[in-house]
């Protein structure tokens, strides 16, 4: 039984006919009613209800990041943020020989037209911190340094993720730190870039990595050579073999004459 929500010509909630009233967004919406479903359980419904399923349960453990990545997307075409995270992420989620495979490197989880960043590898030290360094061009038109920049984790083994807190564009470095829980798990890292309007760029996958292993490289600094020889030591060294040829002209010298004046007395 239907019950009318805004008098005759309004909207309603319940089954009428074939169809059924539902609010959706603060409007009123229609949807055909289904009296069976067939639930045959084919190899191909099952590939299809996993693939389905694997899909929704990264759209709800990252909804705190399609919901400002895909806005403005959902808005223009009048879906949820859900809806259009599985539309644009169909092709990512493939079976295999029976086995659900996931492309996570060509997964999106923000679409816009705000010019991005240039993100670097990701960097993790041993107690859990994350370390993300990336270069901006501040003369694209339509961004400002104080754009937000994110940086979302998603761990598959455990099904879940985090939305890090942002820097500002102008700071070309994000640091976090993530849960003391995903120790030791494999996690997968996307970025993306959000202005004070509520416009956003494209996602860009920035890598994997183990959480608690340390990457970042470490500089060693090495010990400086041993000063070279200056030029003051060689002139003694010189002086030294003069005197020894002085004194060996010396003792060697050819005996004088008994008749021949002293060396003094020489004219």
């Amino acid at each position: 039984m239907a019950k009318l929500l805004e008098g005759i010509l309004g909207g309603f909630s319940g089954k009428v006919g074939q169809v059924v009233g539902i609010q959706w967004k603060g409007r009123s919406c229609m949807r055909s009613y289904v009296a069976r479903i067939s639930d045959r359980r084919s190899p191909l419904q099952l590939e299809q209800r996993s693939r389905f399923t694997a899909m929704i349960r990264m759209a709800q453990q990252s909804m705190h990041a399609i919901r400002l990545g895909f806005k403005q997307k959902a808005d223009e075409h009048r879906v949820t943020e859900g809806n259009w995270f599985t539309h644009r992420n169909t092709s990512a989620f493939r079976m295999v020989d029976g086995s659900l495979v996931v492309d996570y490197e060509r997964i999106m989880l923000a679409e816009g037209r705000l010019a991005g960043v240039e993100f670097g590898t990701p960097q993790f030290d041993g107690e859990g911190g994350l370390r993300v360094d990336f270069t901006d061009d501040c003369n694209l038109r339509g961004t400002s340094r104080k754009d937000s920049v994110y940086v979302y984790a998603y761990v598959p083994t455990l099904g879940e993720g985090l939305l890090l807190p942002p820097t500002a564009r102008s700071a070309e470095v994000l640091e976090s730190s993530l849960p003391m829980t995903w120790q030791g798990e494999e996690i997968h890292l996307y970025g993306f870039t959000a202005g004070h309007k509520g416009e956003v760029s494209n996602s860009t996958y920035l890598g994997r990595g183990t959480v608690g292993v340390v990457t970042r490289r470490v500089e060693i600094a090495l010990p400086e050579p041993p000063p070279t020889e200056t030029a003051k030591p060689k002139r003694r060294t010189q002086q030294h073999d003069s005197q020894q040829l002085s004194l060996f002209d010396t003792l060697f010298a050819p005996a004088a004459s008994p008749d021949a004046p002293p060396p003094d007395k020489l004219e």
